[in-house]
């Protein structure tokens, strides 16, 4: 038994570029590719070497840094881990105090902090690590 194997027309890959690149041009489709003739990037001028003595040249405008969006105390702020190696009988005293008062020992590391300074959002205390439901 002998079976052929069918034969395909060849594609005219030129041509169908040709219709596909029409078709864009008449649907404003933009290009997948960059154009061949890409202009050179234009060279940057490199500053004149400033003579000691002479004034110094007027700094360009340049843009100013975007002030972070001030977050509406909502809720929490985002947390990042901190590990920090603590002596065991200090552990223990934390865990202890934690314990008694029913709180977190995250809550009592913060409430020291604060207590030491540093500013801590009252948002971001919460006396019980669990959720809320």
């Amino acid at each position: 038994m002998n079976v052929s194997k069918p034969t395909f027309k060849p594609i005219d890959l030129k041509k169908m570029q040709t219709v596909v690149d029409q078709f864009a041009a008449e649907k404003n489709v933009p290009a997948l590719s960059f154009p061949a003739d890409v202009p050179a990037v234009a060279a940057v001028p490199t500053p004149a070497p400033v003579e000691e003595g002479a004034a110094a040249p007027a700094a360009e405008s340049s843009p100013k840094p975007v002030a972070k969006r001030v977050r509406k105390n909502s809720q929490p702020a985002p947390v990042r881990r901190l590990a920090v190696e603590l002596p065991d009988y200090l552990f223990t005293a934390i865990s202890k105090k934690a314990a008694e008062e029913g709180t977190t020992k995250r809550f009592i590391i913060l409430e020291a902090l604060r207590a030491h300074g540093f500013v801590v959002n009252d948002i971001d205390f919460s006396e019980d690590g669990r959720r809320v439901q």
